[in-house]
Formats: C-alpha cells, sequence, structure tokens
C-alpha cells in the first residue's frame, strides 16, 4: 500500500525532504565517519494527496537526516532481521533468511517484530548532540525492560571500552508496567556512570494501541553541572517529560546500531513500527504536533499469525501424549518421582497444544504412589493454566500467582510450543509448583501455586506429569534440593568435651573459614561453642569430666582450646591478654550470643596460628573475637566442641535465582605471587541467559567491591580499588587488564546445551598469580557428567592479587559439592566429584560427609587418583557410557573398605592397612565424617583416609607406595552412597 500525504500543503513542504531507507548528506557538525557513505537512493518526491482527510495543522518539517516509511513498496535497503544471540555473550545478530514483516500501519504499511527477533536500521549513524528522533509503535505485550528503539555509537561497550546508548523501554520501578520510559547510559574508563531515567505512572494503556514517540535534544540546555543534557519528550504530539540524556548518545561511530524491538541482553518487543524519523534540528512544538498528526492514531492491523513448526525433541527422556494433539486428560503419564519433605525437583520439558483450551497442556499430579497403583490416592492436580484441584475440591484461585495478566498473552496461543521449567517443592502439608514458560516470543510466562494438601510428615509422596490434547517432551528430571551444609552439632543439655563436629586440615599459608548459628542455654558465658587447634587429623584429648571416654590417638596435642567467651588454654596458648581481644558487651553476652551467626576462621601461618570469629547477634549486633600468636611445629587441624550449647552449620551459599548482578559476593581470597588458589562449588543458574551464572574478579584489594549502577545495595569500592579482571562462565570478561581477546580466552563449552550443561555443574576454579601476570581457569563437570574447560590468560598485574566471586540470577554453593544421588541409589561409576590437582611434591586433603544405603561394605566413596584433568574411564556397568580422554590411566582405584585396584596399586596387605571393626563397618560409616589426605612426591602417592563416626568413633585407612609419574589428578565416585565435602 502507498502512503499518502494528508495534505498538500504539506506534501509539497515535504517534497525534497523525504527519503526513503536511506540517509542524506551529513551535517557539517556530524561528519560521517570513516567507512561511511553519504549517498543513498531518495523517495519519490511527490505522491498524490488524499483528498478525503482533513488538512494537517500544524509546522512544516525540515529535512531529516534519515527516514524509514516501512511501505513496502519502498523496500527493505537499510533493513535486517536481527535477534539478541546468546550462544557465547550478548549480542545482536543477524537472522538468516528472515524478511522483514509489513501490516498496515498509521500510514501505509509498517513493519512488525514477532516477539522473537527485531530489526536493525545497518544505513542509521549518529547525527551529534542536537536532534530529534521520533517513531510510531504499537505494542502487542508488555515486559520490563522490553526495548522499542534502543540506539548509541557503542551500545555493548565492547568494542571500545565505553558503553553509551539511549533506550526507549518499560520497566517495572513502582511495581507497575510503566511505558514509554527513556534510559541513557554512559560509561568510560574511570568516569562518573550516568543512569538516568523517566517514567509517566501506568504504560498499560499503551498496549495494543498506536503511539507516537518524539524525544528533542538540545545541547545547549544542560544539567546544573552541565554533563548532561535535559531532553523534551513528547507522547502523541504532547509535551510529556524531560528525561536526562548523557552527551554523545547520538555521536557519530563505526560502531553506531539502531535497533527497533530488540536489545543485548532485554526481552523482544512484539509489536509493530512505523514512520521513523532522525532529525540533526532541535525541532518546536508544533513540529512535533506535524509528525504527529501526519500519521491516523486510530489505526489497526491484524497481527500475523504464528506458524509453528512441530519437532519431536531427540534427547527426550520421556514423551507423553499425542503428536496429533489428541489425547484426553491422564490417557499418559510420566514416571513417578518420590519427593520428600522439604525437597525441591526441577523438570524441563517442551509443550506443544493445539492451544484450543488453556487446559490442552502439561499437568502435575501429586499422589501416594505411581499412577495405578494398589491404593493410589492424589493429594492435587495443578494444570499449566494457573488451576488445579484437590480430592476436597478446586485449588482457590488465591493459590496462584501467575504474570501473564488477563490472559491476554494466552490468547495468543503461546503454550502451543513452550519450553518449560518446573520446580516443584514439598513444604509440609502444602505444594508449591513453580513454572517458568518460555513461548516462541522468547519471553517467560511465570506461575507459581501453593497447594495446600492433606499431607503429614508420615506420607510418601510421588509426583508424575500427565497432558491433555498435547504432546510433552520431557528432557530432565532431577532432584534440585540445596542440602549442602546444614549439620547440627550438640544440643541445650550436652556436657562439654562429648561432642564434637569435623575435623577440618589448616595447612600453612592458608585459612579455614566455617559458619553457624550458636544456640545456648545461656546458663554461663561458657556454655557456648569452643574452638581446637590440634597436631592431629583424628581424635580428642581424654578430660576427666567427658563420660564418653573418648582416647586420643597417639602424640596427640593441643595448640590451644579457645571459647567464645575470651578464654583460652592449650600446649601453646596461655590465656595473655595480648594474646587476645573481644568487643563483647559482658552484659548482654548470654543473650546477645544465643542465635547469633558465627563467622569463624583458623589461620595457620606456618609457625603460629590465630582463630577470630565475628558474631551478628539476631538484632544486627556485630562483636568481634581473637586468639593471636597460637605456636605451632607443623600440620594443624581444626574442630569444634561445645557445652550446654548446640550449633547449626550453614553451607557457603551465595546467591539466588533471581539474584540481581553485582549485589552479592563471596569470600576474598588472596592469590599471593607463585602460586594457585582452588575453589570448587556447584553453579545452580535460572538458565534463561548464558550469562546469568557465576563470575570470578581479580582485585588488587583484599577487600571491597566496585560500585556499578545496577547495584541497588549500593556497595562501595575501598580506596584505590581497581579490577584486574573481571570473568564470567560464558567466556566473557573485561577490566583495568584483561582486554577480552580472543588469544586471550579458551573454552570448549557446547553453546547450544550450555545453559542446561551449567545448570547443576560441579566447578573447580583456579586462580593463578604468576607476578606480572594471572590467569583464571575451571573445569565444570555437569551433572551427566560432561566435562567442559574455559581459561582466561595474559591477565596484567602489577602486585598482590585476590579472587572473590560473584553471580547473577544464580546461586553458588561453595566448597559444598555432594555426589551421589539423595536416595542412595546410585550405581558404580555413574557420579563423580570435580577433579582436583595434586601436583608433585604436595599433599592435598579432601573433607566429606559419607552417607550410604549400607548394604555392603563397598557401597561408599571411592578415591580416583589419574594421569589427566578430565575424563573417567568406561567400564562394563557404567550406563552413562563415559569415555575417557586420550591416554587416560589410572594409577589406583581405592574404596572405603579395605579393597582397591588400578595399573600402579596390586592391592597387596603390605600397601594398606586399616583399623576398622568389620562388625559395625556398615553403621560406623554412614553418617561418618572423612579426611582423604593425598601426598604426592612424584614418584609414588600415598593415601591416608581419617574417618569420625557419628559416635565419635575414630578410624584410619591407608594406602602406600602407588606408583606415579610427576603430578596426579584425584576425584571420586561411589556406590549407592552420596558424599557431602564440607
Amino acid at each position: 500500500m502507498r502512503k499518502k500525504l494528508l495534505s498538500i500543503l504539506i506534501c509539497l513542504c515535504m517534497v525534497i525532504s523525504l527519503f526513503a531507507c536511506g540517509k542524506k548528506d551529513q551535517p557539517s557538525d556530524a561528519e560521517p565517519t570513516s567507512g561511511q557513505t553519504t549517498d543513498a537512493p531518495t523517495k519519490e518526491p511527490t505522491k498524490a494527496p488524499d483528498p478525503t482527510t482533513a488538512p494537517v495543522v500544524g509546522e512544516a518539517l525540515p529535512d531529516p537526516v534519515y527516514y524509514y516509511s516501512f511501505d513496502k513498496a519502498d523496500g527493505t535497503n537499510g533493513i535486517i532481521s536481527v535477534e539478541k544471540d546468546t550462544a557465547a555473550s550478548p549480542i545482536v545478530q543477524p537472522v538468516d533468511g528472515k524478511e522483514p514483516i509489513f501490516v498496515d500501519g498509521v500510514k501505509g504499511d509498517a513493519i512488525y517484530a514477532d516477539g522473537a527477533s527485531g530489526y536493525k536500521l545497518t544505513e542509521v549513524n549518529g547525527v551529534g548532540d542536537t536532534y530529534t528522533i521520533s517513531f510510531w509503535v504499537n505494542p502487542s505485550r508488555s515486559a520490563t525492560y522490553m526495548p522499542t528503539v534502543q540506539f548509541g555509537p557503542d551500545i555493548h561497550g565492547d568494542l571500545t571500552g565505553g558503553q553509551h546508548y539511549v533506550n526507549f523501554t518499560w520497566a517495572e520501578w513502582s511495581g507497575t508496567q510503566e511505558f514509554p520510559c527513556v534510559w541513557t547510559y554512559d560509561q568510560i574508563g574511570d568516569e562518573a556512570v550516568n543512569w538516568p531515567y523517566w517514567y509517566p505512572d501506568d504504560g498499560q494503556t499503551r498496549v495494543k494501541v498506536w503511539n507516537n514517540l518524539t524525544m528533542v535534544v538540545d545541547p545547549q540546555n544542560t544539567t546544573d553541572e552541565g554533563s548532561n543534557i535535559i531532553a523534551k519528550f513528547y507522547l502523541n504530539g504532547e509535551p510529556f517529560g524531560e528525561p536526562t540524556i548523557v552527551n554523545g548518545t547520538m555521536s557519530p561511530s563505526d560502531n553506531f546500531e539502531m535497533l527497533l524491538g530488540v536489545n543485548y541482553w532485554d526481552e523482544t518487543f512484539k509489536g509493530a513500527f512505523d514512520e521513523f524519523y532522525v532529525f540533526n534540528e532541535v525541532l518546536t512544538d508544533g513540529q512535533v504536533k506535524t509528525l504527529f498528526e501526519l500519521g491516523n492514531a486510530n489505526a489497526t492491523y491484524t497481527e500475523p499469525e504464528h506458524v509453528f513448526e512441530f519437532y519431536k525433541e531427540a534427547g527426550a527422556i520421556e514423551s507423553l501424549g499425542a503428536d496429533n494433539f489428541v489425547s484426553p486428560f491422564m490417557s499418559t503419564y510420566s514416571k513417578a518421582y518420590k519427593i520428600a519433605d522439604g525437597e525441591t525437583w526441577q523438570v524441563k520439558l517442551h509443550n506443544w497444544s493445539d492451544g484450543n483450551d488453556t487446559q490442552n497442556n502439561y499437568a502435575i499430579v501429586a499422589a501416594n504412589a505411581a499412577y495405578g497403583t494398589d491404593g493410589y490416592t492424589e493429594y492435587a492436580v495443578v494444570r499449566a493454566d494457573a488451576t488445579g484441584y484437590t480430592p476436597a475440591g478446586d485449588v482457590p484461585a488465591s493459590a496462584f500467582n501467575y504474570t501473564w495478566g488477563n490472559w491476554n498473552t494466552w490468547e495468543q496461543k503461546v503454550m502451543r510450543d513452550s519450553n518449560t521449567t518446573l520446580k516443584i517443592t514439598r513444604d509440609g502439608a502444602n505444594l508449591i509448583i513453580e513454572a517458568s514458560n518460555v513461548d516462541y516470543n522468547k519471553s517467560a510466562n511465570n506461575m507459581t501455586a501453593t497447594v495446600p494438601t492433606t499431607l503429614t510428615a508420615a506420607d510418601d509422596c510421588y509426583f508424575y506429569l500427565t497432558t491433555q490434547n498435547s504432546w510433552v517432551d520431557i528432557l530432565s528430571v532431577k532432584n534440585a534440593t540445596v542440602k549442602a551444609g546444614g549439620r547440627t552439632v550438640g544440643t541445650l543439655d550436652t556436657n562439654f568435651w562429648t561432642v564434637f563436629t569435623p575435623i577440618w586440615s589448616v595447612p600453612a599459608g592458608e585459612s579455614k573459614t566455617i559458619s553457624f548459628t550458636n544456640y545456648t542455654a545461656g546458663g554461663n558465658n561458657w556454655e557456648n561453642f569452643v574452638a581446637i587447634l590440634q597436631n592431629t587429623p583424628e581424635g580428642h584429648a581424654n578430660i576427666a569430666e567427658n563420660p564418653e571416654g573418648i582416647d586420643p590417638v597417639e602424640g596427640y596435642k593441643e595448640y590451644a582450646v579457645v571459647r567464645a567467651d575470651n578464654w583460652g588454654w592449650g600446649t601453646a596458648f596461655d590465656n595473655a591478654d595480648e594474646h587476645k581481644s573481644s568487643n563483647w558487651n559482658w552484659e548482654t553476652f548470654t543473650s546477645d550470643i544465643d542465635g547469633a551467626k558465627i563467622v569463624l576462621t583458623a589461620t595457620n601461618f606456618g609457625d603460629s596460628a590465630a582463630i577470630e570469629f565475628t558474631a551478628t547477634t539476631t538484632e544486627g549486633k556485630v562483636y568481634t573475637q581473637k586468639y593471636t600468636d597460637i605456636a605451632v611445629d607443623g600440620d594443624v587441624y581444626l574442630t569444634l566442641t561445645l557445652e550446654k550449647a548446640q550449633l547449626v552449620f550453614d553451607a557457603n551459599i551465595i546467591g539466588a535465582l533471581d539474584q540481581n548482578f553485582w549485589t552479592v559476593f563471596s569470600d576474598i581470597w588472596a592469590v599471593p605471587a607463585g602460586t594457585t588458589k582452588e575453589i570448587s562449588f556447584i553453579n545452580t543458574t535460572a538458565g534463561e541467559n548464558n550469562w546469568e551464572n557465576f563470575v570470578a574478579i581479580l582485585q588488587n584489594t583484599p577487600e571491597g567491591h566496585a560500585n556499578i549502577v545496577d547495584n541497588p545495595t549500593g556497595i562501595a569500592p575501598v580506596e584505590n580499588y581497581k579490577e584486574y579482571a573481571v570473568v564470567r562462565a560464558d567466556n566473557w570478561g573485561w577490566g583495568t587488564a584483561f582486554d577480552n581477546a580472543d588469544e586471550h580466552k579458551s573454552s570448549d563449552w557446547n553453546w547450544e546445551t550450555f545453559t542446561s550443561d551449567i545448570d547443576g555443574a560441579s566447578i573447580v576454579l583456579r586462580a593463578t598469580n604468576y607476578g606480572d601476570t594471572a590467569e583464571i581457569s575451571f573445569t565444570a563437570t555437569t551433572e551427566e557428567g560432561k566435562v567442559y574447560h574455559q581459561s582466561y590468560t595474559g591477565i596484567a598485574i602489577d602486585g598482590d592479587v585476590y579472587l572473590t566471586l560473584t553471580c547473577e540470577k544464580s546461586r553458588l554453593v561453595i566448597d559444598s559439592v555432594k555426589v551421589g544421588a539423595a536416595d542412595l541409589s546410585q550405581n558404580f561409576w555413574t557420579a563423580f566429584s570435580p577433579i582436583w590437582k595434586v601436583p608433585a611434591g604436595t599433599t592435598k586433603t579432601f573433607s566429606f560427609t559419607n552417607s550410604t544405603a549400607g548394604a555392603n561394605n563397598w557401597e561408599n566413596f571411592v578415591a580416583i587418583l589419574q594421569n589427566t584433568p578430565a575424563g573417567h574411564a568406561n567400564i562394563a556397568d557404567n550406563p552413562e557410557g563415559i569415555d575417557p580422554v586420550e591416554g587416560y590411566m589410572e594409577y589406583a582405584v581405592l574404596r572405603a573398605d579395605n579393597w582397591g585396584w588400578g595399573n600402579n596399586f596390586d592391592n597387596a596387605d603390605d600397601h594398606k592397612s586399616c583399623d576398622w571393626i568389620w562388625d559395625s563397618f556398615v553403621s560406623d560409616i554412614d553418617g561418618a565424617h572423612v579426611l582423604v589426605e593425598v601426598a604426592n612426591d612424584g614418584a609414588t602417592a600415598t593415601v591416608t583416609a581419617y574417618v569420625t563416626t557419628e559416635t565419635n568413633k575414630t578410624f584410619t585407612q591407608k594406602y602406600t607406595n602407588i606408583a606415579v609419574d610427576g603430578d596426579i589428578y584425584v576425584t571420586f565416585t561411589l556406590e549407592k552412597a552420596v558424599i557431602s565435602f564440607d
């Protein structure tokens, strides 16, 4: 359809000024940058007026620098379809073979964005700080931060190190969807960051109607300090606000981008655009009114119907329903999975439906057994469309919370093709169902249901999936419960020196930090936790008031025994005032320490040691306690005991699946020159974008973090803080000493499966300080046993280096690796821990708790010494069929029950020893805490396991004379067991 001018007068005024899909010569204050051309095809100079339309009342327009009519007849020069590509980093990429989609517009045709991709106007460049930009937009839906138009000379900041853009977008700062918002950003080196914004009260009325947005930017109108421009913003020809715009966001650049409906990070827009202008002049109120009156604000269009291409997922573990979408409810159903109270399970699936009814999708069923079992009884059914029932009747609407409001999204039949992640939690008598349905628009439609049931703690509960007139491919089902930590030691009537925590190794030059909550009966100050530094990896002193009569091992020595209340003793601690300090308020001590969160660190300096802790009370008061100058003469081991108290240990967990970037951080670890710091953790992610995972930071200070603009907690860096490198899990990084160049980073990720592979993966991350350069590398072992590697090298440093971790939309369980199925059903050689390097000439200690089904002695942990940093042997009874890497060799495979084999271990009696009591072995090893020390002298290795049972009996297991050749690598597997690393 040809566009028609609304009056002959305006037509004549614009006869030589409007250009179709092109540019005119740049004005003198905005010379074209290198590589630009100023020649472009021009639009036809005249068009027949529409005599049935009233003439426009308004001022004549100047010549635009850029004008896109989006008329189909005018062609698609300079318009390409683009989408957000998260394969390795957030970046906008062309969509091969996808042509622009045209619909009816406010004046002739308009261009339509289908929610999966948007557009890039490739011939548009910046025109300088004096400009007016105007366009029409008709959104089909609203989504937080969904862009309409975004432009800038370097939107992502990858090419110049700076970042400059303006984004006309949606937001949700006041609890409602707000549109239009003007969001502007600029960051150059260490200069101040500006992120101003402006928004109206409510934007819901802007959905499914045409809106004319115009912004006029005059660099003469600045803020008080002169660093930013106060622009004028118009909605439908009327003044609407005065957003603050950063200088330079319309500067010409080889990297300039003008994007419609898509950007590097956010939800892709769905709807139509029309009549796009860029002027290099400050338009008047009257001229802005003219831009509005040139279009028909009441025009309508019919959205193109989405074309579905049904396919079956090749990697599905189960498929339900019928591929013609005709299958009655409960006619097919999945395997049933038992869920314990407090557990959360995650299911990923692909849902296909005819879309004719909101119930024609997947549904979750909770029951006392698998479907069809004798005595089968249902607790609840929850459907994808936020409805459900229990034996008592329909689940009330108040139990559901969902984000697709008023069902207008469902009118688009989004569930006809949806990738869904379900989280199913059993919480007492409630079942909590969380569903994230990512539709063909790449938008997440979320639902949470809290369903009351008749469940009691004694009841078994299973869940399974079923369908109605749909096809469901189940891609994965896993127990996603975070159970790291949580160990409870003692009770409020426990006598002194009768129960102990695990014993942790603290090698010379290292620290061990543990965190726990201290509960006390509160009768006396000393009835709390007590820390012990000793010289052996097992045993405790036998003191007179110890009714258990625990015998220490030979040569046992206590360097120090220090209480929570500023008192201590030991062979190397004299309790002198100069060797201890605290700032407790003794008037309130017994109430302050009850329920206080304790973070305790033991540090071994080689010839002396220190113990210090911070106590945060339930009221938020903070106290510190420190014991110093504890003389030591070798290895140091830490354990805790207590009196009339209970210690509840925490996992070292940072982040959450809704965590914003740069708002939580791990501990900060020193990485001295010539050393490597290794951190192990499990990475769990929301999985929507590749970058929503862990991030490693190398900095020059032992404290502090940079204060970036989207950090709502306003973390301020310390003086002279500097980041050498900030590197993400997905092959992307930046920093003062890291340029993100391809030659300085490498990975072997499969980007097609990255977001699922990294979810739940065990990460072993290493930061190495070579003195003048540093590197960060990690190995990721997925839950399926696949192994990937990532490294960042050539990071220039100029002094001390410190490592810390942060994350986005993810949760890190640090030093708390759990291996094995929670129900103790794991088959042999099917689950493995991370693989740790033990260089020649070093000893490495592994600390974990062993839980077992207890049927046979060998159904426990197994230690593997191998010659490669990746891979596992493919043995006959391994159903996963894990293939070892080339050259893989096992020096030794060593079980918990005094048995082993391998290329270099013959299981001879003179090469192994233990003091197990075999009559009680299976009960002793269940729940026992284990310290495994692997000593590698370069030619031989020795493996020693120190075991402390739940009843505080101690046993030692040792394997010797294992021939090795240089560095070795250690990993753990198991059978019918779970090992939980500290």
